[in-house]
């Protein structure tokens, strides 16, 4: 149910979720990339520091003609104070070449309504017109949520 290659657990489930069908449980999000390589131009790699940068799941065409990145935000990778300030730096080099940033976190997906409310804004940041899901489609949605954001530490036991 992954679209592409991700770099990070988080990745895998947030593409999961936001692209699997909503007969299955997903958002129904389609036309992203992951791991999409942006070449930066000039101005971008002054700001960023580097040639290129990836971005996690990657919408190309969203309204108004502007790419959207929704980047994945887990503890593993962005706790720390420099990881915070080489974030901000690719956000803005992004930003500067016409890309809108959205940051995702494992808290926002694993409860309901903080969940319901980032897909929601993604989406109709993407150009989708979400549409309420009936209670079957959220028992789906609950069923696959538990599937994909088990407690890995409880896994072993």
């Amino acid at each position: 149910m992954v679209t592409g290659q991700t770099a990070s657990p988080l990745e895998a489930q947030a593409s999961m979720l936001l692209g699997a069908s909503r007969r299955l449980g997903g958002a129904g999000l389609t036309s992203f990339e992951n791991n999409h390589l942006v070449r930066l131009g000039r101005k971008a790699r002054r700001l960023a520091g580097r040639q290129h940068c990836y971005c996690d799941l990657f919408f190309p065409g969203c309204k108004g003609g502007q790419a959207l990145d929704v980047e994945c935000h887990g503890h593993l990778a962005h706790d720390s104070a420099e990881q915070g300030g080489l974030d901000a730096n690719r956000t803005l080099a992004l930003q500067s070449m016409g890309i809108d940033v959205i940051f995702l976190t494992y808290e926002q997906l694993i409860d309901e309504e903080r969940r319901h409310a980032a897909i929601d804004h993604i989406a109709r940041r993407a150009g989708f017109r979400p549409q309420p899901k009936t209670e079957a489609l959220m028992q789906k949605e609950r069923a696959l949520c538990e599937e994909l954001f088990i407690d890995w530490e409880a896994l072993g036991s």
